[in-house]
């Protein structure tokens, strides 16, 4: 009877231990990425009264070990790192993980791991746990918007710095020039320098008579906004040539130009600037991915625009930081005032072999463990780590109804250890009352 009131009192405590983990469950039924726990028991050694017995050939059968369990005792506490839904919050500093891995946060000091993706940009521009400012990890861009994965993981910013200007390097004009025309066309290209002044350059063509099958055109390239106003003079030709199927042949397919000792002018004005045309700008008039330049006997009309292979051709303005967005795979881009967008950095997530091993240490907060396994930081959606979802939370794993439908039993379990004890204590007042 001892025994079963010792057994008794081991689930009285086991099971007072299963409803602490069920009631810190329920407790966290609302926290942001939490990874609800369970319970599981465990039987205690017990104690053999007889050992078992093999059948004898021909005698007697065999005969089970007889044996008197001395009660429970906790198995473990497993994390379960099942995906939690996402609520969408349309907050730009909200983030949620679809599938494995941790966001990576520092303190300066320490790293730690957490699926809470509740961030916000502090006043030095940092990116922290909005719950204990602790800094969001990853790989920071140069000012060029090129990702520095050579530089490990540092804190991660949105720098409120102007994107600097760019001045025009490479354009393409395509469309068609009219195999009739005897007068000039004009063709205007609006172009930056390195200042991200805006200047009108004006591409001139000129038709001559024709010769044989042969049609040609002569380029200049003038711009107002240049001092003294000179014509530039295409440094590979002013001659294109088109066949008799209006295409162009013999001559050339891109022209180039640059300021020579000629400086900018402030636009609109006869005032010096100080900008720079760090490169001769190069004219394409046969992109592959644009357009060639025809000569039709057809209206005259031609275009500009960027050149695929070299989008950042075209140039721009200085701008100012406008908003920011996180992609899947992680990547920050600004939005710039000038309609351009540069990459920022990189947030990366944090793998492990056995992420139910990691260690709590609140706040949402996880550290390593001997028994997790080492973190394998990786760039969002490679290998095993899951995707970056912007604007959303990952809920509480929690099934509520789950859970108190385990306080049922965890009460009704306990309630019937708390009977044993009582029994076997009149068990034993009765033994006691033998000697009356």
């Amino acid at each position: 009877m001892a025994k079963a009131i010792w057994s008794s009192v081991s689930g009285l405590g086991n099971h007072q231990t299963w409803m602490d983990v069920l009631g810190n469950n329920i407790a966290n039924v609302n926290t942001t990425g939490y990874k609800h726990g369970r319970f599981e028991f465990e039987d205690i050694l017990s104690q053999s009264i007889r050992g078992a017995a093999p059948p004898v050939q021909g005698g007697l059968g065999g005969v089970n070990p007889e044996q008197v369990g001395l009660g429970t005792a906790t198995g473990s506490v497993e994390t379960i790192t099942l995906q939690g839904s996402l609520q969408p919050t349309n907050v730009p500093t909200d983030l949620a993980i679809t599938g494995n891995g941790y966001f990576v946060t520092s303190d300066g000091t320490n790293t730690h791991f957490t699926r809470d993706g509740v961030f916000h940009v502090d006043a030095s521009g940092n990116i922290v746990s909005a719950s204990n400012g602790l800094h969001l990890q990853g790989v920071l861009a140069n000012a060029a918007g090129v990702l520095q994965p050579q530089n490990g993981l540092q804190n991660l910013t949105i720098p409120q710095t102007v994107n600097a200007a760019l001045n025009t390097s490479d354009i393409a004009v395509f469309g068609n020039l009219d195999s009739r025309a005897t007068a000039a066309v004009t063709q205007q290209i609006q172009v930056f320098d390195s200042l991200g002044q805006q200047h009108t350059v004006v591409l001139t063509f000129t038709p001559q008579a024709v010769t044989g099958n042969t049609k040609s055109w002569n380029v200049s390239v003038t711009s107002p906004d240049l001092n003294g106003g000179p014509t530039l003079t295409p440094t590979t030709g002013a001659t294109l040539t088109f066949d008799a199927n209006g295409q162009l042949t013999g001559g050339v397919t891109s022209i180039a130009f640059n300021t020579g000792a000629n400086a900018w002018l402030i636009p609109g004005s006869t005032t010096v600037s100080n900008a720079a045309q760090n490169q001769a700008v190069t004219i394409n008039l046969a992109d592959a991915q644009v357009g060639a330049l025809t000569s039709f006997a057809a209206p005259t009309s031609t275009s500009t625009q960027g050149r695929p292979a070299n989008p950042a051709g075209v140039g721009n303005s200085a701008g100012f930081l406008k908003s920011f967005s996180i992609s899947q795979d992680g990547i920050i881009r600004g939005v710039y005032s000038n309609g351009t967008t540069k990459t920022l950095g990189q947030i990366e997530l944090a793998t492990f072999a056995n992420p139910g091993g990691l260690t709590r240490i609140g706040q949402n907060d996880f550290d390593i463990s001997a028994n997790s396994g080492q973190a394998n930081i990786t760039n969002p959606g490679s290998g095993s780590a899951g995707s970056v979802v912007q604007g959303s939370l990952e809920t509480s794993n929690v099934d509520l109804a789950n859970e108190l439908a385990q306080v049922i039993l965890a009460q009704r379990g306990f309630s019937a250890n708390s009977r044993m004890v009582t029994t076997s204590d009149e068990m034993l007042q009765d033994v006691v009352a033998m000697k009356r």
